[in-house]
């Protein structure tokens, strides 16, 4: 059997516009089930692929939790810890054989623990043999998820409940329980109707009992893109722009239908790069570049098969209260703020507009100096 080894690396006019928008709320590559615990710890803990013991486990979710990878290619699975789980492992461990297979399911309530193969229709083997963990793989506090497990067989997932089956041998060594959502006290948050699961105490099992669900963050194909790049200028601001956040908006010309929403980094130099879906249709587009306390600034693009290049913003700056125009508003939360320094109860970087670490006199004349400024 060939080894994994598992290690930390971690958008006719209209139409086309309404296809664009679901493609975009689609782009993401991961989603975690349950979807209210993206970045909230679970309620509890269950053995799973990180525990020592041999086991089979089944996780079952409603379609309504995966509605955003429809048609995507599912090519991998991570977990997390319990949330007072300390780090995992001390040190390299290897388990022997873990299977894990993706299918479609019975709805999460029509679960049977008497019987497994009635939870699901036929499997796909999406990867198998022995896996090993790094040291130090899996954080604390029950948030972050550990290393993308890949699968070696992507698969297609087309709509419907879905199950995941893990089949996982014994392993020698530390062991560490995932976080999970209990059966016993997750009723209200979704569990028997959004999602079950249930194990049995080998891997081989065809019967077992009802388990709590371990969370679960599915990998997804990156859809293709389109390349958008270009630099953004920050008036009067003297911190370092490396990782600064920008939030970026597309709309065709002359349209209010938004094609593409989120935000990009920039590096030292302001430099950005936005990919776009290719299924969002060649032609021209506004973009728009805004974070606090900048002014918001639309720049043409013509999209072509290459995307597009230099669509360069100059943000003003001054909009301390993210009111959209430069005005006494502003003036008035940066006096308010007068002489606090980075840390401070009542320092941010919303009211300190050059980005010093300190709200003094030069701040005060930068918004008096963009007074009457609007967003574009």
């Amino acid at each position: 059997m060939q080894e994994s080894r598992v290690m930390v690396q971690s958008k006719s006019i209209g139409c086309c516009f309404l296809l664009a928008l679901t493609a975009v709320l689609r782009a993401a590559d991961t989603m975690v089930v349950p979807s209210a615990f993206e970045s909230v710890a679970g309620t509890g803990t269950f053995a799973g692929p990180t525990a020592t013991s041999a086991k089979t486990y089944q996780w079952l979710i409603n379609a309504s939790q995966l509605t955003s990878f429809v048609g995507r290619d599912l090519n991998g699975l991570s977990f997390r810890l319990g949330p007072s789980t300390a780090a995992f492992p001390s040190e390299e461990v290897t388990v022997p054989n873990l299977d894990l297979y993706v299918g479609t399911g019975v709805t999460p309530s029509a679960r049977s623990i008497t019987n497994f193969s009635l939870n699901h229709g036929p499997l796909t083997l999406v990867r198998t043999g022995p896996m090993v963990i790094a040291a130090g793989s899996y954080t604390p506090g029950g948030i972050a998820f550990g290393p993308t497990i890949p699968f070696t067989t992507n698969y297609l997932y087309l709509g419907g409940h879905l199950l995941v089956e893990m089949r996982k041998s014994a392993h020698t060594g530390s062991g560490a329980p995932s976080g999970a959502i209990t059966a016993s006290t997750g009723a209200t948050l979704g569990y028997g109707s959004q999602f079950s699961a249930c194990w049995g105490n080998s891997d081989t099992a065809t019967a077992g009992a009802q388990a709590n669900f371990i969370v679960a963050r599915f990998h997804a194909v990156p859809l293709p893109t389109y390349p958008i790049t270009g630099t953004i200028a920050f008036s009067d601001y003297v911190a370092s722009l490396e990782g600064k956040e920008v939030q970026m908006v597309m709309r065709p010309v002359g349209s209010t239908t938004i094609v593409h929403s989120g935000p990009v980094t920039v590096n030292a130099a302001g430099e950005y790069t936005l990919n776009v879906l290719q299924s969002i249709p060649l032609g021209s587009y506004e973009l728009t570049a805004d974070t606090t306390p900048f002014i918001r600034r639309k720049q043409p693009l013509d999209l072509t098969t290459s995307g597009a290049t230099e669509i360069d913003f100059s943000l003003p700056n001054g909009d301390s209260d993210n009111s959209g125009e430069v005005d006494a508003g502003d003036i008035d939360v940066v006096i308010a703020a007068f002489g606090e320094v980075t840390g401070g109860t009542n320092y941010s970087s919303s009211v300190d507009v050059d980005g010093s670490g300190e709200v003094d006199a030069a701040d005060i004349d930068i918004v008096i100096g963009g007074f009457g400024l609007v967003d574009d």
